[in-house]
């Protein structure tokens, strides 16, 4: 009678788990497109000068199988155009992560690098979650903060969102702000946009041409 009752529990608790999970997105035939502001609060004082060509936005994709982040530069320096992007991809699948910039009128600047994908990432020593709750684009969301060695960071993640790495079991951070414990540098990063899309497997794959 107590083996049933125990496998009974184990079988309401597994069923729960499960259904917390599915509920989750992206889901395995979607992603996520994630359009996100960059704001820079403070900085190093050899960095000032640069500022107005820092990237102001990034894009980012999420699905089951990848992550990929395409940062766009279009300024003007000392007289000079600058457009150069910059891709980084991780597939899960292949375990395999790439990093690609490219810059406009100059192909043989061009940078490619492949890697295999351990699945590590960068470490906190723990991730907190506070009290405070916000709306983000429609996205129920709670305060947290974490840090290391090198940075602190704080914001609002969504429980709704499947996280990436430590973040897994948390949420999907959509505002941070990030402090360096290094130097002096700030940066906040606020999500515009997020879309759910059919998931495209191409975009989780990159070459070098």
């Amino acid at each position: 009678m107590m083996k049933n009752w125990t496998f009974n529990v184990l079988l309401i608790l597994f069923c729960v788990l499960n259904a917390q999970t599915e509920d989750l997105i992206p889901k395995h035939n979607s992603q996520l497109k994630i359009i996100s502001s960059m704001e820079y609060k403070k900085l190093p004082f050899k960095m000032k000068m640069f500022k107005k060509i820092m990237p102001k936005e990034r894009i980012s994709y999420h699905s089951k199988i990848g992550y990929r982040e395409e940062i766009n530069i279009d300024a003007k320096f000392m007289g000079e155009e600058i457009n150069s992007s910059t891709i980084i991809v991780t597939n899960y699948n292949h375990k395999l992560s790439w990093h690609k910039t490219t810059v406009k009128d100059h192909p043989d600047e061009t940078m490619f690098e492949e890697k295999p994908y351990s699945g590590e990432s960068e470490s906190y020593d723990e991730i907190v979650i506070g009290e405070k709750k916000k709306e983000i684009l429609g996205y129920r969301c709670i305060s947290f903060s974490a840090e290391n060695d090198s940075i602190s960071i704080n914001g609002f993640l969504a429980p709704s969102i499947r996280g990436l790495g430590q973040f897994e079991n948390y949420g999907m951070p959509l505002e941070i702000t990030s402090s360096s414990k290094t130097e002096k540098l700030i940066l906040t990063t606020k999500a515009k946009s997020i879309l759910i899309e059919p998931i495209n497997r191409d975009l989780f794959l990159l070459k070098n041409d």
